[in-house]
């Protein structure tokens, strides 16, 4: 018998960061949505209702059980403006990049793996697909749990020292059973 797969925490479980994802996404400027973290699809599933302009490519390790299912569920919803990588992001996006080149993200979301080499690696692959105008958001930072703050901090704060991002706007909600967080900035894009 299979384990039950406990799952995550998701951004719709705290209504104020659910919000400011649609709001971000909803821009008539927003066409393309690049996220690691796909998890169960909530943020996706909104994005793409908020937005019929959008396309959002999902990247995701895929180890929980319902991630797969849900992501074939979106996929049916909306075959044209979903696609989704499983595997190692760090690997992943680079090989994705190469071979779609065209794919420029208007909108990016780190919410993968939580662990500063995986953070910087996304951060700075999404970067190589950013457009002059992109937006990111980390999810997770700030927060009052020391994990979260040194790790995903530790990468925020030195993508902004280094010039990667500029922030725009970090949020924290003390919320129950746990308090959230999300910061968002913009790339800096020196490729120009």
């Amino acid at each position: 018998m299979k384990k039950k797969d406990p799952g995550e925490g998701y951004t719709g479980q705290i209504t104020v960061a659910f919000k400011a994802y649609l709001e971000l996404a909803s821009h008539s400027s927003v066409k393309t949505i690049c996220e690691t973290g796909f998890n169960a699809g909530h943020s996706t599933f909104g994005w793409l209702t908020i937005n019929p302009n959008a396309h959002v490519y999902s990247f995701d390790i895929g180890v929980h059980q319902y991630a797969k299912p849900m992501a074939e569920y979106i996929r049916k919803l909306h075959p044209e403006r979903f696609n989704i990588t499983w595997g190692d992001s760090t690997k992943t996006i680079p090989i994705f990049h190469r071979q779609h080149p065209e794919v420029l993200c208007d909108l990016i979301i780190i919410d993968g793996g939580h662990t500063t080499g995986i953070c910087k690696a996304d951060l700075l692959n999404f970067k190589k697909m950013a457009n002059n105008d992109s937006i990111v958001i980390l999810d997770n930072y700030p927060q009052k749990s020391w994990k979260f703050n040194q790790i995903l901090g530790d990468v925020w704060e030195w993508a902004k020292r280094n010039g990667e991002i500029s922030e725009i706007f970090r949020c924290h909600v003390d919320a129950k059973p746990s308090d959230f967080g999300f910061s968002v900035g913009k790339i800096i894009n020196n490729c120009c």
